[in-house]
C-alpha cells in the first residue's frame, strides 16, 4: 500500500508537484497589504471626520483602547464581501461604534430618547 506524504512549499504558490510518493502542496497564502493599511488609515485620520455612526466628533488625540478613539470601519465589512482596501468602503469610527456594530452591514444607531417639554407645570 502506498502512502502520500504531503509537503507545504511557498516556492510556487497555487501549484503542486510530486516525485515519487512526496508531494508538495503549494499553498497559496492570503497576506494583507499593511502598508497601504496604514496609508489609508493616515489619510481617513487626517481629515478629522465625525464617526460616520454616531456622527458625534472623534478625539483624534486618544489612544487605541479607550471607547471614544479612532477606527477606521468599513462600511460593507470584508466578512460580506466588502473590499478591504478601498477608500470609498471606509469611514472613521469611534472604537465602541465600530465594535457595536460589528459585521453587520447596517450600521447599528444609538438610541435617543426624546422628552416632550412644556412651560406648562
Amino acid at each position: 500500500m502506498l502512502t502520500t506524504t504531503f509537503t507545504y512549499c511557498a516556492q510556487e504558490r497555487g501549484t503542486s508537484c510530486g516525485i515519487g510518493n512526496v508531494r508538495s502542496v503549494h499553498v497559496a497564502e492570503k497576506r494583507r497589504d499593511t502598508n497601504l493599511a496604514r496609508k489609508l488609515r493616515l489619510k481617513i485620520r487626517g481629515q478629522r471626520d465625525p464617526c460616520w455612526l454616531c456622527g458625534r466628533d472623534i478625539d483624534y488625540e486618544l489612544e487605541f483602547p479607550h471607547p471614544h478613539s479612532f477606527t477606521v470601519d468599513h462600511i460593507v465589512p470584508v466578512s460580506k464581501g466588502g473590499a478591504e482596501y478601498d477608500p470609498e468602503n471606509l469611514r472613521a469610527a469611534h472604537y465602541r461604534c465600530n465594535q457595536r456594530k460589528g459585521d453587520r452591514l447596517v450600521p447599528v444607531r444609538p438610541t435617543r430618547i426624546e422628552f416632550d417639554t412644556s412651560r406648562k407645570w
